[in-house]
């Protein structure tokens, strides 16, 4: 249906129904009509999705999304309505702004998923986002067992506190948190699961943290900005000689950084690989219990003025024998308090040359992460006798104990 033409075609003071499905906007009213769906979608990649231009319009049971990106300094905007033009809202869910309606006005700082992570078994468990609305919101769920620490949004900033009752391991969390403001409803996402055993006093000191939090309340803090030449950006998937990027056997840095929104400890690893990806020996494994490689050619310097850990890297000093170096990141003690990747932002690697300091590429991954505790980043690999690097961005859920496993080191 080309729902532009059949409101044109629709008699003022009529109804248009529209059946269950998707409709492609923008949509502009501009004459006396009723709009009403059933589990019905009106989208446009940006807004205004839906343009008010008469009075004696009402809208019911619809959703209308901006499906393009938002944000809070260019806000795409769902339903704008012209002066005098204010119109009947019934049951109506919003992902967008509303120009023209002085009590829905403003801008939403909001995710549209929270991910609760791994929550303790049989455990009342709460966790803490920082969020701004421009308008009073009652707060509602369709989530079992879910409640609020409070059941109202105030406009401006606030903490909301998502409380989770005791269940069972294994449980899954599904569902919606709804703000309900004046007219409209807003959706936002929430998962997560039922996984582990904690103690009072390891599960206060979690819940404490905010897992979340809005742009407009937490400034940017991404190092890579103050970098003045940036190297080539990379996207997953990609490969890259280094030869092309730096002069043949230069020593480089491999440097990683993160912002991670609750304080716990991410680790560096660097596992050495032979052809068939596998480690020869626990010596192989480059971590912060043991910084260097035996034969030489690569060991951990620790921060550097923008980086949280780096890897001094001559890859002409590399045994032979060694074929590919993966860079890892894992949560450690994620079991025991509770922490996966999901709240981590910002996460990259660049490779540098160490003499001139000159940034060769970088590497930001595009993914979201959720349950996962350990990330293969990158890697660089022997190919017809040169050095590449390969970008992955790939998570795991078991820690660095699983990707020991996946590469040969045997744990306890």
């Amino acid at each position: 249906m080309q729902l532009q033409k059949e409101l044109d075609k629709l008699a003022a003071g009529n109804t248009l129904k529209l059946k269950a499905g998707e409709y492609e906007g923008p949509l502009i009213i501009n004459k006396p009509c009723k709009i009403e769906g059933y589990n019905s979608t009106i989208w446009a990649a940006c807004g205004p999705v839906i343009d008010i231009q008469s009075p004696g319009v009402t809208l019911k049971n619809l959703s209308i999304e901006v499906t393009g990106e938002q944000s809070s300094a260019s806000p795409s905007v769902a339903v704008a309505v012209q002066d005098g033009c204010k119109p009947g809202i019934d049951s109506v869910e919003l992902q967008g702004t509303v120009l023209g309606m002085d009590e829905e006005a403003g801008s939403w700082e909001i995710p549209a998923v929270i991910d609760l992570g791994i929550l303790p078994v049989n455990t009342r468990t709460s966790r803490k986002f920082l969020l701004s609305v421009p308008v009073v919101c009652a707060l509602e769920t369709d989530v079992n067992g879910l409640d609020f620490g409070n059941k109202k949004l105030s406009p401006g900033p606030n903490t909301l506190e998502i409380v989770m009752e005791p269940s069972l391991k294994n449980t899954v969390i599904w569902g919606s948190l709804f703000l309900v403001s004046r007219y409209f409803v807003r959706r936002i996402r929430i998962t997560g699961m039922i996984g582990h055993d904690a103690s009072v006093d390891e599960l206060g000191r979690y819940t404490s943290q905010v897992a979340w939090h809005s742009a407009e309340m937490a400034p940017s803090r991404n190092p890579l900005e103050q970098v003045a030449e940036p190297g080539r950006l990379m996207q997953k998937g990609q490969r890259i000689s280094i030869d092309e990027l730096a002069a043949p056997g230069a020593p480089l840095i491999a440097a990683l950084g993160w912002d991670s929104e609750m304080p716990f400890d991410i680790d560096v690893g660097v596992f050495i690989l032979d052809e068939f990806e596998r480690v020869h020996g626990d010596a192989d494994l480059i971590y912060y219990n043991q910084p260097e490689l035996a034969g030489g050619g690569l060991r951990l310097l620790g921060a550097g003025d923008l980086d949280i850990e780096r890897v001094e890297l001559d890859l002409k000093r590399i045994a032979p024998e060694y074929h590919r170096i993966s860079f890892c990141l894992s949560i450690y003690e994620f079991e025991k308090n509770l922490q996966t990747f999901s709240s981590v932002r910002g996460l990259y690697i660049r490779l540098i040359e160490q003499a001139t300091g000159k940034e060769l590429l970088r590497y930001i991954p595009d993914k979201t992460f959720s349950l996962e505790t350990a990330v293969v980043i990158a890697q660089i690999y022997r190919y017809k006798g040169q050095w590449r690097f390969a970008t992955v961005g790939a998570g795991f859920k078991d820690g660095l104990g699983g990707l020991c496993r996946q590469y040969g080191i045997e744990t306890e």
